[in-house]
């Protein structure tokens, strides 16, 4: 077992109630979450890196313009218009 494997395996043990069976993505969530001090600006570059080096260009592209908008006090995600504007 790889030692990312392994704590993940940890987190999945002792952060999730007894027979809930959570997914690795799930306890990485967790993992990154606490890293990053639940600062959602971070987790959303360190999730952008991960889809650009998974290939994910565009998908990286916009989580890294969410990001930036986050950084500029913008909300991350712009508001839909509202009908009629």
């Amino acid at each position: 077992m790889t030692d990312l494997a392994e704590v993940l395996a940890g987190i999945k043990r002792d952060s999730f109630v007894d027979g809930y069976e959570a997914t690795d993505a799930e306890a990485f969530g967790l993992l990154l979450a606490h890293h990053f001090q639940w600062d959602g600006i971070e987790i959303l570059k360190a999730a952008g890196y991960g889809l650009e080096d998974a290939n994910f260009h565009t998908e990286a592209e916009i989580v890294r313009h969410m990001a930036d908008r986050g950084e500029q006090g913008l909300p991350c995600v712009p508001e839909p218009a509202k009908a009629g504007e």
